[in-house]
């Protein structure tokens, strides 16, 4: 997650998107590039996959990488998806008690504040 994570992206959007208004053009190339990232992590998240197994921290880290750009283009029930996936991983490979998996629940929490 090096230096930035669903939490710190989470915030800033909740942040930004309440006190500023975007304009369209500027909106529409920031959600091309999110949507350009999405599909980039979406390959990476099958190649870790099929070289690590699919309960490896590695995987889990691409899937939050999912969850943060499923989180600014407004997909939340993916976004929540992702990270949910992410947790159950990482609950099983590091334990239910490590700072990751902390990180990843809160990070759910503000895809439920935005979700409504």
């Amino acid at each position: 997650m090096a230096g930035i994570n669903v939490h710190n992206m989470a915030v800033c959007r909740l942040l930004t998107g309440a006190t500023q208004v975007g304009d369209a053009g500027g909106d529409a190339i920031a959600a091309a590039a999110e949507e350009q990232a999405l599909v980039l992590f979406l390959e990476a998240a099958v190649l870790k996959r099929s070289s690590f197994g699919p309960n490896h921290p590695e995987v889990a880290t691409t899937l939050v990488e999912v969850g943060i750009r499923k989180y600014a283009l407004d997909d939340f029930d993916g976004a929540f998806d992702a990270l949910n996936e992410a947790r159950r991983i990482l609950s099983s490979s590091l334990g239910p008690d490590h700072p990751k998996v902390a990180a990843v629940l809160n990070n759910s929490g503000c895809v439920h504040f935005r979700r409504g």
